[in-house]
C-alpha cells in the first residue's frame, strides 16, 4: 500500500511538472513570436517615419532627395541559374520583396494577385519572390516545379543559407516589403495580402517614384 502511494505521488508530481513545463514553453513560444511581429512592424514603421520626416525635410511637404538617404539591409541569394545574387544588385527601381514558401498555405493563395501585378508592373516594379529554401520542404528543384507548374513567370530567388529570413526577419510567412528605388522600406505586410491591398501598395509605389523623379527634374 505505502509502495503504490509512493508511486501514486510520484506519478501526480510528474505530471504537474510536465503541464507546467508545457505552458511555460507556450508562453516562451508567443512571446518570442509576438517579438517577431513587434520588429517586423518596427522596421516598417521605422521605414514610414523616415519617409514622412524626408518629405518634410524642406518644409514643402515634398520629398526632399538631398535629406532622404537609404540604409539597404543588404543579403545574398540564388538565382533560378544556381548563381550568387546580391538584393543591391536589384535595385535601381520601387522593389517589391517577397519572403514565401510552397508549403505556406496563405503564401500560395497572394501569389495569383502577385503574378497578376508582376505582368502589368513588371516593367516598373522590381519583383524579387525570395523562396526559404530549407533543403528538406522546398528544395529548388521542387520550387520550380512548384512555379512551373501553376504557371507563375515572376523572378523567383532561393535563400538557401537563410540571410535573407534573417536580415528582413522572415520567422513569419508570408512577408512582404514594398521599398522605393535606393532600397529604402516604405510599406510591409505579414501575411497574406488581398488583390487590393497589392495594387494600392503598388499604387504608392509608383506615385512616391513619379514625386522623387519630378523633385529631381526640377533641380
Amino acid at each position: 500500500m505505502k509502495n503504490y502511494r509512493a508511486w501514486l505521488l510520484g506519478f501526480t508530481a510528474f505530471i504537474l511538472l510536465l503541464l507546467g513545463a508545457t505552458l511555460a514553453y507556450a508562453k516562451l513560444s508567443l512571446r518570442y513570436e509576438q517579438d517577431r511581429r513587434n520588429e517586423v512592424r518596427y522596421v516598417t514603421e521605422q521605414g514610414a517615419a523616415e519617409q514622412a520626416a524626408a518629405e518634410q525635410a524642406d518644409g514643402t511637404g515634398e520629398p526632399n532627395p538631398e535629406e532622404q538617404t537609404a540604409e539597404v539591409v543588404d543579403f545574398t541569394m540564388l538565382n533560378a541559374e544556381g548563381e550568387t545574387v546580391a538584393f543591391s544588385e536589384l535595385l535601381g527601381k520601387p522593389v517589391i520583396l517577397n519572403f514565401w514558401a510552397t508549403w505556406c498555405g496563405p503564401c500560395q493563395s497572394e501569389m495569383p494577385h502577385i503574378q497578376e501585378a508582376y505582368e502589368q508592373y513588371g516593367e516598373d516594379i522590381g519583383f524579387v519572390l525570395v523562396n526559404l529554401t530549407d533543403g528538406k520542404r522546398d528544395t529548388m528543384d521542387t520550387v520550380k516545379e512548384f512555379v512551373a507548374a501553376n504557371g507563375y513567370t515572376f523572378p523567383v530567388y532561393f535563400d538557401t543559407e537563410k540571410k535573407g529570413a534573417y536580415a528582413y526577419g522572415a520567422y513569419s510567412i508570408p512577408l512582404t516589403y514594398f521599398m522605393d528605388a535606393q532600397g529604402a522600406v516604405v510599406s510591409g505586410r505579414l501575411g497574406a495580402m488581398t488583390r487590393e491591398d497589392l495594387m494600392e501598395q503598388i499604387q504608392l509605389l509608383l506615385d512616391g517614384e513619379e514625386q522623387m523623379t519630378g523633385s529631381h527634374a526640377a533641380q
